[in-house]
């Protein structure tokens, strides 16, 4: 695990640690490859796992009335765990997968604990997967409320995740902005031929 320092130095909230800490924080670390569409953890599962996105691109989904819907996208360099679970005893409220082939770095909630209460300067790094979430959600919440249109929380999703764009299925992208899947071909095919790119966002 040490050669993934230098990549945990380069994120804002480890910027800050020694080589000597982040050993630390790795030691009982275990590195993920996954492939396309694994489920990493199930929507009524307890998880007890920080994940670190190295590489790839991750969804939170869940199922309500026998539909499914995808809630965040998670790109490298973000942090991703199930809030319910790592800081109580609740299941899962979401289902963690893979969208992408995607490196992770797995961390045992325990050994972040423990970790914890021995450098207090490490809480900043925990609190960053609430930090993580609060804008996943923030972001997601206002594309919904703000743009009642399509074409604009288009447009947003693609400035955010435009280089991901062609790997992600249509069912997916539209349950995220809250359109059919119909609507987002659409737009797909008119954000390449027409002026949608020049559409003022604010």
């Amino acid at each position: 695990m040490k050669k993934y320092i230098p990549y945990l130095k380069s994120l804002p909230q480890f910027e800050k640690f020694t080589d000597q800490d982040l050993l630390r924080i790795l030691e009982k670390a275990q590195l993920l490859e996954v492939k396309k569409n694994k489920v990493i953890y199930k929507q009524g599962e307890h998880d007890n796992y920080l994940y670190i996105i190295l590489k790839g691109l991750l969804k939170s989904c869940f199922d309500l009335d026998k539909r499914n819907f995808t809630e965040y996208f998670f790109v490298p360099g973000d942090f991703v765990a199930d809030i319910n679970t790592l800081f109580s005893k609740g299941a899962s409220r979401h289902t963690l997968m893979s969208v992408i082939p995607s490196s992770i770095i797995k961390i045992p909630k325990e050994h972040l604990f423990e970790y914890m209460c021995e450098v207090p300067n490490f809480q900043f790094a925990a609190y960053n997967v609430f930090s993580n979430y609060i804008n996943a959600y923030e972001f997601r919440a206002r594309l919904i409320i703000s743009y009642t249109s399509s074409i604009k929380r288009f447009l947003i999703f693609m400035e955010k995740y435009k280089e991901y764009i062609d790997q992600i299925s249509n069912k997916d992208v539209a349950s995220y902005l809250g359109i059919t899947p119909e609507t987002l071909s659409r737009l797909k095919k008119q954000y390449l031929t027409t002026s949608y790119k020049t559409v003022k966002l604010k």
